[in-house]
């Protein structure tokens, strides 16, 4: 967005993302699979860090691990872990 601020149909775009991020987020803090004191601001932050990570060659090695981590993290006891990639 702050490289097209005109681009209507990407700002729309990045509100309804936003928002089904966020609700994503409350449903799983809802559900007891995902730790309180992950937020809506911690799921966009770590989609931004891929996303950044994966199209700059000179991002360090282990940006994957980190990202791994943080997620593994944000999951509480009653989540259900996902099968090792």
């Amino acid at each position: 967005m702050r490289r097209f601020p005109e681009a209507t149909a990407l700002v729309e775009t990045c509100a309804v993302s936003s928002s089904l991020g966020h609700d994503l987020v409350g449903q799983a803090h809802r559900e007891g699979s995902l730790d309180p004191g992950f937020t809506g601001e911690d799921l966009f932050c770590l989609l931004w860090m891929a996303g950044t990570a994966n199209r700059e060659a000179s991002a360090p090695p282990g940006w994957r691990r980190v990202l791994i981590r943080a997620l593994d993290s944000a999951w509480t006891g009653r989540a259900a872990k996902a099968p090792a990639a």
